[in-house]
């Protein structure tokens, strides 16, 4: 299980990010967190899927390719390893618009956007509360996916 913990490592680092306030930290290995957490889940399934950086990335399934979201799914139906097959399924798919949201605004946290600093673009007190969050359920759904591999 060693790239779950090495996603536990990303989520121990954007806590320590949110803690000193580095909030572009914070999102970038909250992000990386979140995807690492999806790619171990899909690699403890033996589920095969695109290496790319993000792994949030629509899949449109064709005969060559497959949506390892929905694989995972039906693998963890098969083997029955977790009765609330419906609370996985809500946990992936959180994780898939988490990974998404986090690829969209990490360049914007760290960098800031038209010509305004990321500093400036939120208060410190909006900021804290947006990124606590994010990083909060980070940790939960990192929890939750490494519990559904049985």
């Amino acid at each position: 299980m060693a790239a779950f913990e090495d996603a536990y490592d990303k989520l121990t680092n954007a806590r320590e990010a949110l803690r000193r306030r580095d909030y572009p930290t914070a999102i970038t290995s909250s992000q990386e967190c979140i995807e690492l957490s999806i790619k171990a889940l899909f690699e403890k399934l033996e589920v095969p899927y695109e290496k790319r950086h993000d792994i949030a990335e629509d899949y449109l399934p064709t005969e060559s390719k497959k949506d390892p979201y929905q694989i995972s799914l039906k693998k963890l139906e098969e083997i029955k390893c977790n009765e609330d097959i419906d609370r996985i399924k809500l946990c992936l798919a959180r994780a898939r618009v988490l990974a998404k949201l986090l690829a969209g605004i990490k360049d914007i946290v760290k960098y800031g956007t038209l010509g305004i600093s990321a500093r400036n673009l939120f208060s410190t007190t909006e900021l804290q509360n947006l990124v606590g969050s994010i990083v909060k359920n980070v940790g939960y759904l990192h929890s939750d996916l490494v519990a559904s591999t049985c």
